[in-house]
């Protein structure tokens, strides 16, 4: 996932200079596997952070979805995303 989201991320024409932070993403890994309501919890207002979201939503298969009592339920998943530009 990780090479996919360093390979995918598309970020703003402002990100010419140099800039480093983390922005902290926020999805449901929904029953049938899929991704659904992303969103940034933490440095929503930084300006990468609808890159991070946008990669994110283009993530291709399916996810294992969590379970309970061997039923198969809906859950977040916390994700960080590191942006480092030289």
């Amino acid at each position: 996932m990780l090479k996919y989201l360093n390979k995918n991320i598309v970020l703003p024409e402002s990100a010419t200079r140099e800039v480093s932070g983390r922005i902290y993403i926020q999805f449901v890994v929904c029953v049938n596997g899929s991704i659904c309501c992303v969103e940034a919890i933490k440095n929503a207002n930084s300006p990468y952070s609808q890159a991070a979201i946008d990669v994110i939503r283009t993530i291709p298969g399916k996810w294992k979805p969590a379970e309970l009592n061997g039923v198969p339920v809906a859950s977040y998943f916390k994700l960080p995303v590191m942006i480092h530009l030289k």
